[in-house]
């Protein structure tokens, strides 16, 4: 059966560096109607903003199952759509103060390629907003620099998802610590 994806490494990239240049351009046609976001909760009454672009469905977090030796901020791997998918535990990389509770959903959404599921704790809709109407984040912990696109209607933290995946590479990264089993080589 022919698939109808190129077979060649080069001809993959081409279309990958389309894709993201295609993405780029949607992205610029959207700042005079401004852009949709998905507000979700964490904990009590942590209100985060997701912008659409990153967005590509909510799910049940049904089957997650923690990995051990992973770090704090990895909430397990859940099947989706015949893969296995990471799962992040967003409480933990935004410093919540809150003991954690079972989240009940996972927001799934796409960088650079890679799935991703945030767990939240509930939907609380979709809005529109425009770049110059967000206030700069107060930030009150060094790991949350570079995770927020800024404040929303005094209220609502928009995440940038970009910046929330580097974060977890450098905590992972600067940590010291091994995770999911790796020996010093």
């Amino acid at each position: 059966m022919n698939s109808p994806m190129p077979a060649s490494q080069r001809n993959l990239r081409l279309l990958r560096e389309r894709a993201k240049l295609l993405a780029q351009k949607g992205k610029a046609s959207h700042s005079d109607e401004g852009e949709l976001f998905l507000e979700v909760v964490l904990g009590r009454d942590g209100h985060y903003g997701i912008p659409y672009h990153w967005l590509r469905e909510v799910m049940p977090a049904q089957g997650l199952t923690a990995v051990p030796g992973s770090p704090p901020w990895v909430a397990g791997v859940m099947p989706r759509r015949g893969e296995l998918m990471t799962v992040i535990a967003l409480e933990q990389i935004l410093g919540s103060s809150e003991t954690p509770t079972p989240a009940p959903l996972v927001v799934v959404v796409t960088y650079d390629g890679m799935n991703l599921g945030l767990l939240v704790h509930q939907i609380e809709g979709n809005h529109r907003f425009f770049l110059h109407e967000l206030t700069p984040p107060v930030h009150s912990q060094s790991q949350n620099s570079g995770i927020m696109l800024g404040i929303y209607s005094g209220k609502i933290a928009m995440l940038d998802i970009s910046g929330i995946i580097a974060s977890t590479e450098m905590m992972r990264g600067t940590t010291g610590e091994k995770s999911n089993g790796e020996e010093d080589e």
